[in-house]
């Protein structure tokens, strides 16, 4: 029979051998590659856990900075809304003085 026949290339293996293989472990191109790949993974969890704290404390500071900017709008607020009061009272002692000035006309 030549080597085509027999399913494959090679000389033939005895049973068992395969098992024999595996119990021998890796070899150091696969540890190394195991190694290798476990500091990526490794690497990729510390970037993205550095990504998510970038990410919450740039939340909390927009969160502080929107909170002041309503704190500075309802002081404005507050400020145009005594303004508009001291208006509207200097209004109502105008319209009572002409008020009067009509009643005196009459």
């Amino acid at each position: 029979m030549t080597a085509i026949g027999r399913g494959g290339g090679g000389p033939p293996r005895l049973p068992g051998t395969e098992s024999r293989e595996w119990r021998r472990g890796m070899n150091m191109g696969q540890s190394g590659m195991l190694f290798v790949f476990g500091m990526f993974l490794l690497v990729a969890a510390i970037i993205i856990a550095g990504l998510f704290f970038a990410a919450s404390a740039s939340k909390a500071r927009a969160a502080a900075a929107r909170e002041s900017q309503y704190r500075e709008l309802a002081e404005k607020a507050s400020v145009d809304a005594t303004e508009i009061r001291a208006s509207l009272i200097e209004i109502r002692s105008r319209l009572a003085s002409l008020e009067r000035r009509r009643g005196e006309a009459e």
